[in-house]
């Protein structure tokens, strides 16, 4: 999997099981997915036929910034609530720290949306 930012195109990649993973355990700590979005590669209008709940066929999905937030917020309740093996906290972590961008004049984060590749 190529996970690429939608704001300055930074790159993260894991295999297809890593990112099951990080799927599954966002969700039962409360991670409800609220879809990704695919672009037609001609016209760039939304594609009305996208399967919205496809999280991993690689096809350019995009993952809205309201999408990453809520999967980001719950991953950090899970690593707070330390009910994951050393295993998956390495992997949660990483891709954390890759998804959120923090403003530390501001005292913020924030959560751009992703493509899914």
């Amino acid at each position: 999997m190529d996970l690429i930012r939608k704001i300055d195109g930074n790159h993260w990649e894991c295999s297809r099981t890593d990112w099951d993973q990080i799927l599954h355990l966002a969700e039962t700590a409360g991670y409800v997915r609220l879809g990704t979005v695919q672009y037609d590669f001609d016209t760039g209008e939304p594609d009305d036929n996208w399967d919205s709940n496809d999280y991993t066929s690689q096809s350019g999905q995009l993952v809205i910034q309201e999408d990453a937030e809520t999967l980001a917020r719950s991953l950090d309740r899970l690593i707070i609530r330390d009910s994951v093996t050393k295993e998956e906290r390495k992997a949660v972590l990483d891709f954390a720290q890759w998804l959120t961008i923090s403003d530390e004049e501001k005292g913020e984060k924030y959560y751009p949306g992703f493509e899914i590749w």
